[in-house]
């Protein structure tokens, strides 16, 4: 699989924030055409596979967001003495 790779966190992360936003997007225009079709007395399309799909998508998206953040901050975590460490912030 080509995201098994954790090198290449940084890469993931993006696609991931890309992915996500394009599903907040379908999300919105499900929404508007639901109200469209309401408003013109249609019946309404069922949409939930989308809700489905984002709930499977969400611990990935995550996973990936915590691997780039360890990544981003091992060094400074490593390297930085430890009373300059900001728990809060990590």
């Amino acid at each position: 699989h080509q995201n098994s790779n954790i090198n290449i966190h940084e890469t993931t992360v993006k696609m991931c924030e890309e992915v996500m936003a394009k599903l907040n997007t379908f999300t919105e225009l499900t929404r508007k055409f639901n109200s469209r079709e309401q408003l013109f007395a249609k019946d309404q399309t069922d949409y939930s596979r989308l809700q489905v799909v984002i709930k499977e998508f969400t611990p990935y998206n995550t996973l990936w967001h915590i691997v780039n953040k360890w990544y981003s901050d091992i060094d400074r975590w490593l390297n930085q003495p430890f009373e300059n460490l900001d728990a809060n912030a990590a």
